[in-house]
């Protein structure tokens, strides 16, 4: 179960460090809303998650933009 959550861009392997580093390049914040908290909680983040995956000695590196 857990491979097929984390693991799901790899066949076969016996060592496997994975990290994801997110880079948060913008706030986007929702219009017409003057609670604070909402505004808070309704916040939409954009940005570039770059995942580095480790295989067996074997490094590879996967950049991804999101908005969340």
């Amino acid at each position: 179960k857990f491979s097929n959550e984390f693991l799901f861009d790899i066949n076969e392997w016996k060592k496997v460090k994975i990290k994801h580093d997110y880079n948060i390049k913008d706030i986007i914040m929702p219009k017409g809303e003057d609670d604070f908290e909402k505004i808070r909680l309704m916040a939409k983040r954009k940005g570039v998650i770059k995942r580095i995956i480790q295989v067996d000695g074997k490094e590879t590196v996967n950049e991804m933009l999101f908005k969340t």
